[in-house]
């Protein structure tokens, strides 16, 4: 999926792309953001990672902040670990 990215960018460096991709080949940036921004560096500050998640807890995602906030850490690691500059939880019925 990085080499396709890669060729993309190096083909068009004046487009702005869209990548979706499953969680496991985005989150914490392992995967396909490493190798595009080892390929490109200058793309790391013009990008966003946004990472969709469905809420595995038993946590009222409507109730308490810190709940919550403790089951995104779970997931995703400590506020700094840079798991994804937005993180959408979800809980489903």
């Amino acid at each position: 999926m990085a080499h396709c990215i890669n060729k993309l960018v190096d083909a068009n460096t004046d487009d702005r792309f869209l990548v979706l991709a499953g969680k496991g080949h985005l989150q914490h940036n392992c995967g396909v953001p490493e190798r595009v921004y080892a390929a490109h560096p200058s793309l790391k500050d013009d990008s966003s990672l946004i990472v969709a998640y469905c809420n595995e807890y038993e946590v009222d995602i409507l109730k308490d902040h810190k709940d919550l906030l403790e089951g995104i850490e779970e997931t995703f690691g400590k506020e700094g670990s840079d798991p994804a500059e937005f993180l959408y939880v979800y809980d489903e019925p």
